[in-house]
């Protein structure tokens, strides 16, 4: 020893020659831990996994609006017939129009298993309903073109919650429907 502190040899590899540090240097982790192919597998999981998120909420509006269309044809339907029916035109003609109405309504509410059936009056003023209550109160919702002679198709909550919802006018013989009064049937799209 020459004074300067101990001397320290080279690392020898097993066959004794002394070892020189590799040149290439060594694989280094990214600072999250994951290796690339392991960020390039997430990466690829992510967009699968968005893609049929995205698909599968689409796939369900496209659904959805599909139900409420058939349901708005169906209630539209059902109303345009209503305001056919020949006991109608005696029944609006009667001193109590809820009368006679209100059966009518209940009954094919029941058969047709639609939430409800309204005959109304040009004032609003309903001849029936579902809940006996609201005879005789005023209708909410859009009425002013089936008044003009056309048809509203509409989704409204009124005093039974959310709906689709018809409302016609009603004519007599020769087609004349000066402020008529409108029955209304509507359907809310239910899921099963």
């Amino acid at each position: 020893m020459n004074g300067t502190g101990p001397h320290r040899l080279p690392p020898r590899t097993p066959n004794g020659s002394p070892h020189r540090p590799s040149r290439t240097p060594a694989r280094s982790r990214p600072a999250s831990g994951l290796s690339l192919a392991q960020q390039v597998f997430l990466l690829q999981l992510s967009v699968i996994v968005l893609l049929v998120a995205a698909g599968s909420a689409a796939g369900y509006l496209n659904t959805r609006r599909a139900v409420e269309r058939d349901a708005e044809r169906e209630v539209l339907t059902l109303a345009t017939a209503l305001a056919r029916l020949p006991a109608v035109g005696p029944a609006l003609a009667a001193p109590d129009p809820a009368t006679d109405l209100q059966p009518i309504a209940e009954s094919v509410r029941q058969a047709t298993r639609v939430d409800f059936v309204v005959f109304m009056a040009p004032d609003r003023t309903r001849y029936s309903h579902p809940d006996p209550a609201q005879i005789g109160q005023r209708f909410l919702g859009t009425v002013e073109p089936a008044l003009a002679g056309g048809t509203v198709t509409e989704t409204y909550t009124g005093t039974l919650g959310p709906s689709i919802r018809a409302v016609v006018p009603i004519t007599d013989a020769d087609g004349c429907s000066a402020c008529p009064p409108t029955p209304r049937a509507s359907r809310w799209p239910r899921s099963a």
